[in-house]
């Protein structure tokens, strides 16, 4: 896997991929049906869907919501983000909840970080990717929990629609969902161009613009903390690239990372293939 392997555009978006229309509270909502697995077989519609957080959703978005009958949420945001941005959902029984525990994730990928690290002087857009870039390479080791048990859950014929979200959906929710993909057989440079594509759905600087600036107050940036926000909130190739290269140099491959420290045996494998492809 190498960060020089990036296509020159997403394989798909918005009609291709079973999503009619954008929410306009969560632009970074999108299905993740219609990517082909190396047997030839392609993600179900209407059965995995990843987006930032539902906290701004309007009215119209939630009845379209409704629609997607989703059972399962898996949300990667610690409890301090969820408390501080509680999801809206459609009226009626909540979906069932997943969660990574209490602390979220790695520091970086949490916009409260960002306002600490800025005020150091000499944090400048090399030292926010090596910081990025390490948060990444974390990532195998502070997922692998949850992953067994969203695998175990989706391995189940029964198993629920299900969608995977974070705050901005593309740091910890990009990391998860490839990882979903890639044990569903999908070729990497088809999961890096779904993970790319949250930079199109969210450039950097208007995410940067929500999640740091949002009811801060803050005075106008300079030009170092605006290439360190780019840097933060941006969708970079290399910090995926990273997070499978940890994986792969502690467990031989991908695969096996996903089989010892996830649990998808060749059984539970299968299961989840049968489930989520399509015949």
């Amino acid at each position: 896997m190498r960060a020089a392997d990036v296509p020159d555009a997403p394989v798909n978006d918005d009609d291709a991929i079973g999503v009619p229309q954008r929410l306009r509270g969560a632009p970074n909502f999108r299905s993740l049906c219609g990517y082909r697995a190396a047997d030839g077989r392609t993600v179900r519609r209407g059965v995995l869907f990843r987006s930032n957080a539902l906290s701004d959703l309007s009215a119209a978005d939630l009845e379209w919501l409704r629609t997607l009958d989703i059972r399962l949420v898996c949300d990667l945001r610690s409890m301090r983000e969820r408390a501080a941005r509680p999801n809206r959902w459609p009226s009626g029984p909540a979906p069932a909840l997943l969660t990574a525990g209490d602390t979220g994730g790695p520091t970086a990928v949490k916009a409260a970080a960002w306002r600490v690290r800025l005020r150091e002087p000499d944090f400048d857009a090399a030292a926010a990717r090596r910081w990025m870039r390490d948060a990444y390479l974390a990532m195998p080791t502070q997922y692998a929990g949850l992953l067994a048990a969203l695998f175990a859950r989706l391995a189940d014929g029964r198993a629920p629609n299900v969608l995977v979200h974070c705050a901005a959906g593309k740091d910890r929710t990009g990391f998860v969902c490839a990882m979903l993909l890639l044990a569903l057989d999908v070729p990497w440079e088809t999961v890096l161009a779904d993970y790319l594509l949250s930079g199109r759905r969210q450039p950097a600087e208007a995410l940067a613009r929500k999640l740091w600036c949002a009811d801060q107050g803050v005075p106008p940036l300079d030009a170092r903390a605006r290439a360190v926000l780019r840097a933060i909130a941006g969708v970079e190739a290399e910090y995926l690239t990273a997070a499978c290269e940890c994986a792969a140099r502690h467990f031989g491959s991908v695969a096996r990372y996903l089989e010892v420290a996830c649990g998808l045996d060749v059984a539970r494998c299968d299961c989840l293939r049968t489930r989520l492809l399509t015949n």
